[in-house]
C-alpha cells in the first residue's frame, strides 16, 4: 500500500478501487494502517457538515465495494470501526528504514546506515497522498514529515 505520491494498491488499478469517496475510504483506513477508523470520522471526512440521511449505512457500501475488490478479509469491522489488513504500507517502511539506519550509524555501519537512509529518501521522495488536502491528511503528513527530517539527517550524518 504506497501512500507517497497518491493512493497506489499493489496488483489493483485506480478504476478498480471505485469512486473518489471510495478511495478517500481506502486511504483513511491505510492511514491508520491497521488501526480501527470510527464510521463517524469516516463520514466526516467524506461528507462534512452535508451528511446523508444514514451516513454509516452509506460508509458500509463503499466498504462492501472495497471489500470486493481487495477481499472480504482485508477490511475488517468491529465496534471501534474499519481496519484495513494490507501486507506492507510505505509509510511504516520508512520508519523501518530511519530506525535501521540510525541502529547502523549507532553500530558504525556507515555503509548500511547510508544504503538505508537513501532508500528512505528515495521512498519518501513525494507528498504523502498529494491529491488530497484537509486536516485528516495534513496531520498525517506533519507526523511524516517529521520522520523524512530525521533520515535526511541520518543520510548526513552517515
Amino acid at each position: 500500500m504506497r501512500l507517497f505520491g497518491g493512493l497506489s494498491v499493489e496488483g489493483r488499478s485506480e478504476l478498480e478501487l471505485g469512486s473518489r469517496k471510495g478511495r478517500t475510504v481506502l486511504k483513511l483506513l491505510a492511514l491508520a494502517r491497521g488501526a480501527p477508523v470510527p464510521t463517524e470520522h469516516i463520514a466526516e471526512v467524506l461528507w462534512g457538515d452535508d451528511q446523508p440521511a444514514r451516513p454509516s449505512e452509506q460508509v458500509g457500501v463503499l466498504v462492501s465495494r472495497l471489500r470486493g475488490v481487495l477481499g472480504a478479509d482485508r477490511i475488517v469491522r468491529s465496534d471501534a470501526g474499519y481496519s484495513l489488513r494490507a501486507d506492507w504500507y510505505d509509510v511504516e517502511e520508512l520508519e523501518r528504514l530511519a530506525d535501521t539506519a540510525r541502529s547502523a550509524l549507532d553500530e558504525g555501519r556507515v555503509g548500511a546506515a547510508r544504503a538505508a537512509a537513501e532508500a528512505g529518501l528515495a521512498l519518501a521522495c513525494q507528498p504523502l497522498l498529494a491529491d488530497e488536502d484537509g486536516i485528516w491528511v495534513e496531520t498525517e503528513r506533519a507526523a511524516v514529515a517529521v520522520t523524512a527530517a530525521r533520515v535526511r539527517r541520518l543520510a548526513v550524518d552517515a
